[in-house]
């Protein structure tokens, strides 16, 4: 009877000990958003109640300060898993969403932001612009008031879940530079001297005119390298001698032939945002002083019955741990929702302003974030229609995950993961500062390189042991996916990285060069390239691309 009495007590302990087990696994504490909330509510209902008085909040900032709240109210620990449930439509003109250490969740109580049941929300960096109406030469036009007298500069308009481009030209192919003007006699500068042929060219035809907002730097030239493509400003043009400055230093010089080549290669660019250059289907021109937007649409588009979206918010997500003191952004996710709408960066001024680098767009950012950011998972999630990278997990991130997310239209390129410094650089991280056991899993990466076309699918620089599995990278004007960011045989952070099964196709598409499916540069120690599906490689040069590209040094 002792036996059997103490088997009941068990049983029935067990059953107990269940219970709240299975109450803690299923229960949260749940915080809804929708487009018609509003931050002073208390965001525990899905819907505005009928006094108007309490519903959903507004923000994504909006749900962090409840759970803020929230968190006070444990003694600062969490008590149980959160969750923001985020309603459908569209949040216009979203404020970065910024994440301390004091948002984090914990491994048995994470947080969630997540889409509300099947619904798409949209975190959106852009603003509506109406009015829209057509002319009789068959282009649309509406004067942006926000715009007006140089007020808000934007570079990138989208309408109907399009890009449009910024009006150009030539409209296909490239103008070459002719040659480079000779030095002034007597110039003492020092950077004059070795950079002069940085800055000025003597151009063909009639290809660079001295328009007038040459003054106001608003025409600028995307400017072909090999392996690099940068934006710089126009800054002056002499119609007579047929030579033109830029304001920007081009890294790899306007020399129309690149020396580095048998043989040479011409140098290639187009004008961007010329005011006579609109003049082909998709492009658009903004008078920066008037405010006056002009679209021609593509074929068989009434502009004037559609929504057209111009960005004002450079960064959608910035997680901001401090992995040198040991405080870390952690136990995150995002799930089913979409980030679009993000502005590229400004081009600055001087010698170091434009869109420059010397590899992969290195210089240029993301609209996602991540510093000291530890087990974030991004899953199910949107990020397009920008100007920058997507995502950047850099210094001291481990442990993150991106799975099944659709990245497309993109400003530069898909995911950078690491430091993109060398060793010889003086690149020494702290064990907390490594970037390291990420994995990036089922996502589809494709038309990248929309503003800056050197911008890669995935970038692996200074970090080790990431799985980079099942992905597929397509319609990158660079390279699929790099691996290393050292050029020498020094020291290298970027080892027992995993490359496998990814399909890479449609890579270069022809207008650059120097680039691989998947590319590989420095010492990469026990690094593992295993059934990938590469097709599909063609670059600028004939025979400077290939499937697998083991550059230098690559060991």
């Amino acid at each position: 009877m002792k036996t059997k009495h103490t088997l009941v007590v068990s049983v029935f302990f067990f059953f107990f000990l269940t219970c709240i087990t299975s109450h803690h696994a299923f229960s949260a504490e749940i915080f809804y958003i929708s487009t018609n909330g509003n931050d002073s509510f208390s965001g525990n209902l899905p819907e505005v109640n009928k006094e108007s008085t309490d519903g959903p909040l507004a923000t994504l900032q909006g749900a962090r300060n409840r759970i803020r709240e929230l968190k006070t109210l444990w003694g600062g620990d969490m008590k149980d898993t959160i969750e923001v449930h985020i309603r459908g439509g569209v949040y216009y003109e979203s404020s970065t969403f910024e994440l301390l250490p004091q948002d984090s969740g914990t491994k048995q109580f994470p947080i969630l932001y997540k889409a509300y049941k099947e619904e798409k929300p949209i975190i959106s960096g852009g603003c509506k612009i109406s009015g829209l109406e057509k002319q009789i030469d068959g282009r649309y036009s509406t004067v942006v008031k926000k715009a007006k007298n140089n007020h808000w500069n934007f570079r990138q308009l989208w309408i109907n879940d399009k890009r449009y481009s910024l009006a150009h030209s030539p409209n296909k192919g490239y103008y070459y530079v002719k040659g480079i003007p000779p030095k002034p006699e007597n110039l003492n500068d020092s950077y004059w001297n070795k950079a002069w042929a940085s800055h000025n060219f003597i151009y063909e035809n009639n290809n660079i005119k001295d328009w007038p907002t040459i003054k106001n730097k608003e025409v600028t030239l995307e400017v072909f390298s090999l392996w690099e493509v940068q934006t710089v400003v126009l800054e002056s043009v002499d119609t007579q001698k047929r030579t033109a400055s830029v304001e920007n230093h081009v890294i790899w010089g306007l020399t129309p032939h690149e020396t580095i080549t048998p043989g040479g290669q011409a140098k290639r660019y187009i004008v961007q945002n010329a005011p006579d250059a609109l003049d082909y289907p998709g492009e658009w021109y903004l008078n920066r002083n008037t405010g006056k937007l002009t679209v021609i649409p593509f074929a068989n588009e009434d502009l004037s019955s559609l929504t057209a979206i111009a960005p004002v918010t450079e960064i959608a997500i910035e997680a901001k741990g401090n992995p040198s003191e040991g405080e870390f952004v952690e136990h995150i996710s995002f799930k089913g929702i979409s980030f679009m709408h993000y502005k590229s960066p400004s081009l600055g001024s001087g010698r170091e302003g434009g869109y420059r680098s010397t590899q992969g767009a290195a210089n240029h950012p993301a609209c996602m974030r991540f510093t000291g950011t530890n087990y974030l998972t991004l899953e199910d999630c949107t990020i397009a229609h920008n100007g920058t990278y997507a995502m950047e997990f850099s210094s001291g991130c481990k442990y993150n995950t991106v799975r099944k997310c659709h990245i497309y239209d993109v400003g530069a390129g898909g995911i950078v993961i690491g430091i993109r410094k060398t060793t010889s650089q003086g690149f020494a991280p702290k064990q907390n500062e490594l970037t390291s056991f990420n994995t990036i899993e089922n996502n589809y990466i494709h038309h990248t390189g929309q503003v800056v076309k050197s911008g890669m699918g995935i970038l692996l620089a200074q970090s080790n042991n990431n799985k980079i599995i099942n992905n597929e990278i397509s319609y990158s004007y660079q390279t699929g996916i790099q691996i290393g960011w050292n050029w020498d045989d020094s020291k290298s952070y970027s080892h027992d990285n995993f490359i496998g099964f990814n399909y890479v196709h449609d890579i270069g598409l022809g207008q650059t060069s120097d680039l691989g499916g998947i590319y590989t540069v420095g010492v990469n120690l026990r690094t593992t390239i295993a059934n990938n599906i590469i097709h599909d490689v063609f670059s600028w040069m004939e025979a400077h691309a290939v499937g697998i590209y083991p550059d230098e040094n690559t060991k």
